[in-house]
């Protein structure tokens, strides 16, 4: 009979056996349960360890799992938690250890009933090794004249007494002291603040632990304060007691951010630039090494300038219209004292008239009949004034028209060098009036802007002429406008628009190496060329040409420098006279420049 059948024939001779004195065998538990247990535990671990403790499963533990408990020889039991997870975390302390040279293991011992109801125990050895202790306790720094810092020793040594500890101020040599020692002076240090580290030590070696801050010294005391004002708050404070501590300046916080810094001897501030809303104000003095203690906070509301009124409805008069319009919702928090109520030319926005009222209607007057105007109005308070708001449409003032004029614009020259100044001129006629005296505005619009800018007012003279003298850096569009006068019933006029193109204004010369002017050069040597320029954009290039024919060809370039300035050199490679030039690139608002053409021989 082989093995398996002799193996086979005991079971059922035993099952017979058993059942004939009424008993039933107890199945072993890896035949009850499909679950292979082993122990969740490190193979080697430290004192001062964080570590899992309890069952680990092939796969997910099963429910059913009951009393299980962890021990370790020498040490704890512990529960270990329902499931689905077995374990439990436990710092390993207060229990014998050793070192990779002279180990010490423990005994892990596990028993669970398991789901099958199958009483189980399980063990896994578990090597522990002493290591540094781990950071003091309650390390603490005691500010003052006699400054001195304490601790307790640590919770856990990690497995071997404390020997001493070593302390380091700022970034001094470390001090050794004594296992018994739980203080240290720093006396004798500089006062201010100090950076101090405690780091306990045993036969393993150092620890660690973090520092803590430590001032040698005294505080400048806090400040009593009062707040006052209406619009925006004047803090005023006592002196600080500084204890000996020179007293540096005084830091005002709103909300524990800095809004004024002042001088020793400062002792109030008016703050005109705090956010709107609540906030607290607090004052502290400031010494070598920082602020002192704060002052008891004082609340301050700080108000803001009102919302926008409604929009404004205009009926127009005869020279005038009558504006009106509804209060703001909201006064920022205080009395809306005035409305600003303005009128401004419908195209250009150029102010024709303004006035001022404490009530929600003004008539504006002054304006000349059948032009279109824009109405606006601000709310003001004591902080300041609303953004304007426009009415909802232009308006005319009606009456008689007035007088018709016209206004004309020419310039000396439209394409000048960035440098060169022209002259702008041009003459008002009023119908049937006296135009001297009256003023003209000049409006000009740089390339690629978006809106006109006044650029000047120039007052006409008793033949109704003006002009202005000025350069452009830029293509420039240019407007002289007029804006009409009540006084003498004349319209407003405008000139047509002139363009002025300018270009890159560029010198030149030709030097010797030494920069000496010179016009004539022996065959071989080198023609300096240095270059000035006007308006030139930043990068811009120059080039020095030689004409070839009725062409131009670049012999030599540079780039500009930040002034404006090149030195070109070219070594002519032929006898002859050539004619000579500079060329510097321009923009999208400036031309191409060329300096005057230079006649130089070469022989």
């Amino acid at each position: 009979m082989n093995r398996t059948l002799r193996r086979l024939a005991a079971a059922v001779a035993t099952a017979v056996a058993l059942v004939s004195t009424g008993l039933t065998a107890a199945a072993p538990a890896s035949a009850l349960s499909p679950v292979t247990y082993t122990v969740e535990a490190p193979a080697k671990t430290w004192v001062g360890d964080w570590i899992d403790l309890g069952l680990r499963c092939s796969t997910t533990c099963p429910n059913g799992v009951l009393d299980a408990t962890v021990s370790i020889s020498g040490g704890p039991t512990l529960d270990l938690p329902a499931e689905p997870h077995y374990t439990t975390d436990w710092q390993v302390q207060a229990i014998a250890s050793g070192t990779d040279a002279s180990p010490v293991s423990h005994t892990v011992t596990v028993t669970f009933t398991d789901e099958t109801g199958s009483a189980r125990t399980l063990t896994k050895q578990m090597q522990v090794n002493r290591r540094s202790p781990q950071p003091v306790e309650n390390l603490t720094g005691n500010d003052g004249m006699d400054a001195t810092v304490t601790w307790d020793e640590p919770l856990i040594d990690g497995g071997s007494p404390v020997t001493g500890y070593v302390v380091q101020v700022d970034s001094d040599p470390w001090v050794s002291l004594g296992a018994a020692v739980r203080t240290f002076s720093l006396a004798g240090l500089t006062y201010g603040p100090h950076q101090v580290r405690v780091v306990p030590v045993n036969a393993q070696g150092w620890g660690w632990g973090e520092p803590v801050t430590v001032l040698r010294g005294v505080l400048p005391s806090a400040p009593v304060v009062t707040v006052t004002g209406t619009a925006h708050p004047t803090v005023t404070w006592t002196e600080s007691v500084a204890g000996g501590v020179t007293v540096t300046g005084y830091v005002v916080y709103s909300g524990g951010i800095p809004v004024a810094t002042l001088g020793a001897a400062a002792r109030s501030v008016t703050l005109s630039s705090l956010d709107p809303g609540i906030q607290d104000l607090q004052v502290a003095a400031t010494c070598a090494w920082g602020p002192g203690r704060f002052s008891t906070a004082v609340e301050w509301d700080q108000a803001t300038v009102p919302s926008a009124v409604s929009t404004p409805t205009v009926a127009p008069g005869n020279g005038r219209i009558t504006v009106s319009w509804e209060a703001p919702s909201d006064d920022g928090g205080m009395a809306v004292t005035s409305y600003s109520v303005r009128v401004v030319d419908a195209t250009t926005r150029t102010v024709l008239g303004t006035a001022t009222t404490g009530s929600t209607s003004v008539d504006v007057t002054g304006l000349l009949n059948g032009f279109p105007v824009l109405a606006q109005v601000a709310a003001v308070n004591e902080i300041g004034a609303s953004g304007w708001t426009d009415a909802a449409a232009t308006a005319a003032p009606n009456g008689p028209a007035p007088s018709a004029a016209s206004l004309t614009a020419a310039a000396t020259d439209t394409t000048p060098s960035a440098t060169q100044k022209i002259t702008l001129r041009g003459t008002l006629a009023i119908t049937s009036k006296s135009e001297a005296g009256q003023q003209v505005q000049i409006w000009i619009k740089q390339y690629g802007a978006a809106t006109w800018t006044r650029a000047s007012t120039v007052t006409l003279t008793s033949t109704g002429a003006w002009s202005i003298t000025r350069s452009f850096g830029a293509k420039t569009a240019v407007q002289a406008r007029y804006f009409g006068s009540v006084a003498l019933g004349a319209a407003q006029a405008s000139s047509t628009i002139i363009t002025v193109s300018p270009h890159v204004g560029v010198t030149a010369k030709t030097t010797s190496s030494s920069f000496a002017p010179k016009t004539s050069y022996a065959f071989g040597s080198t023609i300096y060329v240095p270059v000035s320029t006007g308006g030139a954009p930043a990068g811009a290039i120059a080039s020095l040409q030689k004409k070839s024919g009725s062409s131009w060809v670049t012999v030599a370039t540079g780039k500009l420098s930040s002034t404006g300035k090149v030195t070109l050199k070219w070594k002519p490679t032929v006898r002859a006279t050539y004619s000579l030039r500079v060329a510097v690139t321009g923009s999208s608002t400036i031309a191409t420049g060329y300096s005057a053409t230079m006649s130089r021989k070469v022989a």
